[in-house]
């Protein structure tokens, strides 16, 4: 089962570096950290890269050309995960060290594979042909 982490980010510098870190630190890696960064203007984009490289994050990071706002934010980072299971995270979330495992659990115990996300692309990514290949949208 691939673990997704789908992240967004803005002015998160004060913030990121916790988050990333209590990501890094669970009893049961994710596969992925998908992070869209929304036009922030401080050192966020610098510290993922930095934390990323340190720690051998598995990060995708994603920076937006225009401020698209959180939830359109969120919808691309979900859309753009690879995931059987996505974990949504803010940016100045702390994670307790068995998040992950916890859910994971409960998704096997009670045979619980794949959660589909159905929307509209139009509401998600305002210019044509940009929609990425694995995110479905029937």
């Amino acid at each position: 089962m691939r673990l997704s982490v789908a992240m967004c980010t803005y002015f998160g510098k004060d913030y990121i570096r916790d988050q990333l870190l209590s990501i890094h630190r669970q009893t049961v890696p994710v596969d992925e950290i998908v992070i869209c960064d929304d036009c922030s203007e401080d050192d966020t984009v610098e510290i993922i890269r930095k934390l990323t490289k340190q720690y051998d994050l598995p990060v995708r990071l994603f920076i937006n050309e225009w401020n698209y706002g959180y939830k359109k934010n969120f919808e691309q980072a979900i859309c753009r995960c690879t995931g059987d299971i996505i974990f949504l995270s803010d940016q100045d979330d702390t994670w307790i060290p068995t998040k992950v495992e916890t859910i994971v659990n409960y998704f096997d115990r009670n045979r619980i594979r794949t959660l589909y996300l159905r929307t509209q692309p139009s509401s998600i990514f305002p210019v044509p042909n940009v929609i990425p290949k694995h995110c479905s949208m029937r």
